[in-house]
C-alpha cells in the first residue's frame, strides 16, 4: 500500500512543509523541537534496545557466531556495537574481541563480495566502539580486496556479487560505497578510499539500479537492471549510510539530497500504514533467513542519515516503527516476530537483529 509522506507528519506545521523540501534552519530547528519526547518517554524507549540487545544474545553460540548464519553475524555484531556505541552500554564488548579473535585468520572474506563488506562494516563499527586500529586494519584489507578482485570494467564498472562473477548486484556495490568512505573518514591522510568511494558511488546512479521513484532494484542482468527486480528495504537501507559517509568526506550536501529521495521512496512505496514492509512480507515466516533482517539494515542506515539530517519524516518514521514493533510484533519476553505491526509470528536471530537495530533507532530521536 502506497502511503503519503505528508501522512506521517504529527502537527499541522509539518503537514503544511510538505511540499517543502527546503525549509530554513528555524523552521528546521522548530520542527525537530515539535517531534522531541520528554526525557522520561526516552529513557523508558531505550530500554527497549537494552531487552532486545540481551535477547539476540540468546542465539550467540560458542563458534563465535549468532546463528542465523555467516554475513548475518556480521550485521548482529553491528546491530551489537551500534548499541553499545549509542547506550553506553558496554556489557558486549567479550563478544566482539571473541568473535574477531576466532575468525581473523580468515580476514573475514569468503567467495561473496557482499558478506565480506558486511564484515568490513561490522569492523568500523568496532573500532569506532573501542579505537582499536586491528578492526579498522581488517576492513581496510576487505576493501582493498574488493577493488582488486571484484572491480572491473563490465558494466562501466562496479564490483561484481561473487568471485565466480555472476552478477553485479546492488548490495555489493553499496557496501563498497560505505565501507570506502567510511574507512577515509577514519584514516587520516586518505585520497585513496575517498577516491573510490566516489567513483563507486557515480557508477551506482548511473548504472540503472536506482528508478525514477528513487527505488533500489536488486541487481544487473546483462548491464541492465533486472525487470520485475525486488525492492528489498536493505537495498534501499545501505545507499543512505554510503551517503552519509560520503556527506562527512566531502561536506557536499547533494549526497545528503539524493538519499533522502531514497529514503522517502522507500517511505512511500515500501511501507503499509505507515510501517515498513519487505517485498515477501505476506511469505514470511516462509521467507529465508536473509530476509528475516534485510528491514533492519534499512532502519540502521535510516538512523545514520537522520543524525546528520534532521529530518521530521525521518523522525516520526522511526519512533512509528519502534512503537509499533513494540506494541503488536513482540512477546512478552522480548523477541520480536517479523511483521513489525502485527502479531509475533517467531523468534530467531534474525528477526532480533532487525528488531535491535530498529529499537537502535530511539537513541537518535
Amino acid at each position: 500500500m502506497k502511503i503519503s509522506l505528508c501522512g506521517l507528519l504529527l502537527s499541522s506545521f509539518l503537514v503544511a512543509s510538505c511540499g517543502q523540501n527546503n525549509a530554513s534552519d528555524s523552521e528546521q530547528a522548530s520542527t525537530d523541537a515539535d517531534l522531541q519526547l520528554a526525557p522520561s518517554t526516552h529513557r523508558f524507549q531505550k530500554s527497549w534496545a537494552t531487552d532486545a540487545a540481551r535477547q539476540l544474545q540468546t542465539y550467540y553460540g560458542d563458534n563465535a557466531l549468532w546463528n542465523s548464519g555467516w554475513w548475518q553475524s556480521a550485521n548482529a555484531l553491528t546491530a551489537v556495537a551500534d548499541f553499545m556505541r549509542l547506550s553506553g552500554n558496554r556489557d558486549y564488548l567479550w563478544v566482539i574481541d571473541k568473535t574477531f579473535d576466532a575468525y581473523k585468520n580468515n580476514g573475514f572474506m569468503n567467495e561473496y563480495f557482499d558478506d565480506n563488506g558486511w564484515w568490513g562494516l561490522a569492523w568500523i563499527r568496532a573500532y569506532d566502539l573501542t579505537g582499536d586500529w586491528k578492526y579498522m586494519d581488517a576492513a581496510m584489507k576487505i576493501a582493498d580486496d574488493m577493488e582488486a578482485t571484484g572491480w572491473d570494467s563490465t558494466c562501466n564498472g562496479g564490483v561484481w556479487w561473487n568471485r565466480s562473477k555472476e552478477s553485479k548486484n546492488a548490495v555489493e556495490n553499496e557496501l563498497f560505497i560505505k565501507l570506502t568512505a567510511a574507512i577515509h573518514n577514519r584514516k587520516a591522510g586518505d585520497d585513496q578510499y575517498l577516491a573510490l568511494s566516489k567513483k563507486a558511488w557515480s557508477w551506482f546512479f548511473a548504472s540503472g539500479l536506482v528508478d525514477d521513484r528513487s527505488v533500489v532494484s536488486d541487481k544487473l542482468v546483462n548491464c541492465q537492471k533486472e525487470q520485475n527486480s525486488p525492492a528489498w528495504t536493505y537495498n534501499q537501507g545501505i545507499i543512505l549510510g554510503g551517503a552519509v559517509e560520503l556527506y562527512k568526506a566531502t561536506n557536499d550536501t547533494a549526497y545528503l539530497s539524493q538519499a533522502q529521495k531514497v529514503a522517502y521512496g522507500t517511505i512511500q512505496y515500501g511501507s503499509s500504514n505507515g510501517i515498513l514492509t519487505e517485498a515477501t512480507d505476506g511469505s514470511c515466516g516462509g521467507c529465508n533467513g536473509d530476509e528475516r533482517l534485510f528491514k533492519g539494515v534499512f532502519m540502521r542506515n535510516l538512523r545514520e542519515f537522520y543524525a546528520v539530517k534532521r529530518d521530521p519524516v525521518v523522525a516520526n518514521y522511526l519512533q512509528s516503527n519502534a512503537e509499533t514493533a513494540w506494541n503488536h510484533a513482540r512477546s512478552s519476553d522480548n523477541f520480536y516476530g517479523f511483521h513489525w505491526n502485527s502479531g509475533i509470528d517467531s523468534k530467531d536471530a534474525g528477526r532480533q537483529t532487525s528488531a535491535l537495530d530498529l529499537m537502535n533507532g530511539l537513541f537518535a530521536l
